[in-house]
């Protein structure tokens, strides 16, 4: 079984209660399916941080919390937005399922992202940030996210908005963390 898991940030901390509840939905979703193989990409590059990728994090995460055994992890740590990172695994991925694992909000989104880039799939949003599960955030994703992101699909100049978003939104994290 194949597992994509789109990054959320990057943290050293591995009892942070968003990762915790994040992954361990992941780690809950390995374990209900033991008797198959699983190979868990984790992607995600430098975003909060430059000196750790989301991908690394989420690697640590799993390597200090489940048998290692059982599970093949692959690292895509090169991308900068979810599109990028889905974009990959569409080069990665032909008739398999493929079983997408995202933050609550976002799941309209790669929900979109997924029905051009995958023949077969399954979005799992997870509930895990409490700021993402307000009634506001869910309507900003659907009434100004996602339409960005379905114009920018089609439209050069809607990408350069989408990229510039992504940056300017990057840009302040790191500036909060410095």
């Amino acid at each position: 079984m194949l597992i994509f898991v789109n990054g959320y940030g990057a943290t050293d901390n591995v009892d942070d209660g968003n990762y915790c509840r994040y992954l361990g939905e992941v780690s809950t979703f390995i374990d209900s399916h033991q008797t198959e193989k699983c190979v868990v990409h984790l992607c995600g590059g430098y975003t909060n941080r430059l000196d750790l990728t989301e991908a690394r994090a989420m690697l640590n995460w799993f390597v200090r919390r489940r048998d290692f055994s059982d599970v093949e992890y692959v690292l895509i740590e090169d991308t900068f937005t979810a599109r990028d990172n889905m974009e990959r695994m569409g080069s990665l991925v032909s008739e398999e399922l493929l079983v997408i694992f995202c933050e609550y909000s976002r799941r309209f989104t790669m929900a979109f992202y997924a029905s051009r880039l995958f023949k077969h799939y399954e979005i799992h949003g997870v509930k895990f940030d409490a700021k993402s599960l307000t009634f506001v955030h869910q309507i900003k994703q659907v009434t100004l996210k996602l339409p960005v992101e379905v114009l920018a699909w089609y439209f050069q100049s809607f990408d350069h908005l989408r990229l510039w978003l992504r940056n300017r939104h990057v840009m302040r994290v790191r500036a909060r963390k410095e």
